[in-house]
């Protein structure tokens, strides 16, 4: 464990038990990087954000001595939390919902979009998509969400990736399409979740 993290465990825990001074520091390392990755998590909405970064900071403060720096350093750690936040908060405002009534044709569109080269655009601008979208890729991993935005969102080609990820072109191609089977799956999940009463 480095002692970066070292550090961040101790503020968070001394932040967690009402040391302010611990607190101050823990908020100006932390809340800005989090508050930047939410925003893009739900899709520009600032209110949106702020409502997922309090949450995620109330829950980080409630947890702080389930973080383990040995397992990976706290930004991870508070994505895991903020990703959680994002789905519940999007639920209980009803932001997923209209996916309970997405038809069987729109969702293999959307997954039969990943296979061809780029996503068409009357899919990429329906505002609701980019939302849900936005969604499922706060939940894959952060190298899945990088490979396909890369793809999808930027166009490069498979040999601009690779070089990118520092990978080969092989490499780069199995990386795509672990990516794309996890999209297809969390988006098949997401919208079977919406569905249950």
């Amino acid at each position: 464990m480095g002692r970066h993290q070292h550090n961040d465990r101790e503020r968070l825990v001394g932040a967690a038990r009402g040391d302010e001074r611990d607190l101050d520091c823990f908020l100006a390392e932390h809340l800005d990087g989090l508050y930047v990755w939410a925003l893009y998590r739900v899709s520009g909405d600032r209110s949106l954000a702020e409502d997922v970064v309090q949450q995620t900071l109330l829950q980080a403060l409630e947890q702080a001595e389930r973080y383990d720096p040995n397992r990976g350093p706290i930004r991870s750690w508070l994505r895991g939390l903020a990703r959680n936040v994002i789905r519940g908060v999007l639920r209980q405002r009803g932001r997923i919902r209209p996916w309970a009534e997405a038809s069987n044709e729109m969702l293999a569109q959307v997954a039969g979009a990943l296979d061809r080269e780029r996503l068409p655009d009357d899919v990429v601008l329906a505002a609701e998509l980019r939302r849900f979208v936005g969604v499922v890729m706060a939940n894959l991993p952060d190298r899945y969400q990088h490979v396909l935005w890369g793809k999808y969102a930027e166009g490069r080609s498979i040999e601009e990736l690779a070089a990118g990820l520092g990978l080969s072109t092989e490499a780069a191609k199995s990386l795509l399409a672990r990516a794309r089977r996890a999209f297809r799956t969390e988006f098949a999940d997401m919208a079977q979740k919406e569905q249950e009463p």
